[in-house]
């Protein structure tokens, strides 16, 4: 695999937006995105790639997307050659060093370093991998892997922890039913569901410290963890529905939760958060949009997009 050389000389990097525009071909209904960046307000569009759901390095120079062979690829966030980490992969996300992606390959949660190639195989072969994130160190990561019959709503899945250099493999939950866990900066809020009921089992939200130990309930609102501001006051979840996946405020201390759109609809999707907790970017009706997260107006920033997005706010 190509090695990728990270510039170590400091590089300033303005804030910037990643999006994706879609059309589908003539011959066959083939979709086609296209992914572009552009200001934080939305102007000085450019070209970045062919492809979709783009995903942008916590320290900003980097963008992994899926090419429309949905291979795994990596480039700068100015542009330039690509690189391919893996093909078809069911999930991918960053380290927070930049530098390795975790990425879910056919029920298998990998480990990739850019720079070195080297892979390190955290969980081998399940059904599926719902959910992983890593530790705000980036040396540990916690997933939920699915065990038994390949079947939505009967159980099996439960979280884990490891070592990124593997290893050091702990249990976390016993309840078959949680998964979609996100780490932040005082410990993992997750989703949970009742195992055995089989048609639309209501998704609670809830939190334990990394160890497991503290496990409590913030909400049963049907409401599923998106990610944490990096003080950790402040969660934001996301209705858990097939349908639609509107942005949600949430008090991890008092479990308050409110919608931060006025009406949900199925077209709205949770994009981003911003790092410190003001802002939420949320895509609905081909439009992407900037949320206060206090209530109040909402901002368009792009117009003609598709619900993939993320941003360096």
């Amino acid at each position: 695999m190509p090695t990728v050389r990270v510039n170590a000389e400091a590089r300033v990097i303005r804030p910037f937006l990643v999006f994706v525009t879609v059309k589908y071909a003539k011959v066959g209904g083939v979709y086609e995105g296209t992914i572009w960046t552009a200001d934080i307000g939305g102007s000085n569009r450019r070209r970045l790639a062919a492809g979709n759901v783009p995903d942008i390095s916590p320290d900003s120079r980097w963008v992994a997307f899926l090419d429309r062979a949905d291979r795994l690829r990596v480039v700068a966030s100015e542009g330039g050659a690509q690189r391919l980490l893996a093909r078809n992969p069911d999930g991918f996300g960053w380290a927070p060093d930049s530098r390795r992606l975790a990425v879910v390959i056919e029920g298998s949660l990998v480990i990739i370093d850019m720079q070195t190639g080297r892979r390190v195989t955290i969980d081998r072969g399940r059904y599926n991998v719902l959910g992983f994130s890593f530790s705000p160190s980036g040396r540990e990561i916690a997933w939920a892997p699915k065990m038994g019959e390949l079947t939505p709503t009967l159980g099996g899945y439960d979280i884990y922890r490891a070592s990124t250099s593997g290893g050091d493999v702990r249990r976390l939950t016993y309840d078959r039913g949680s998964y979609y866990p996100v780490w932040g900066p005082t410990g993992i809020a997750f989703a949970r569901f009742e195992p055995f009921t089989r048609l639309h089992p209501r998704v609670e939200l809830w939190f334990m410290r990394p160890y497991g130990r503290g496990l409590r309930r913030i909400s049963d609102q049907n409401l599923a963890p998106f990610a944490w501001s990096r003080d950790g006051r402040r969660l934001l979840a996301y209705f858990e529905s097939e349908v639609d996946a509107h942005p949600y405020a949430v008090d991890p201390s008092s479990g308050k939760a409110r919608s931060l759109v006025e009406r949900a609809g199925p077209d709205v999707s949770t994009a981003a958060f911003s790092r410190n907790g003001q802002w939420v970017l949320a895509s609905g009706e081909r439009k992407l949009v900037q949320i206060p997260w206090t209530g109040g107006q909402s901002r368009v920033l792009v117009r003609g997009v598709d619900e993939a997005a993320d941003w360096t706010r």
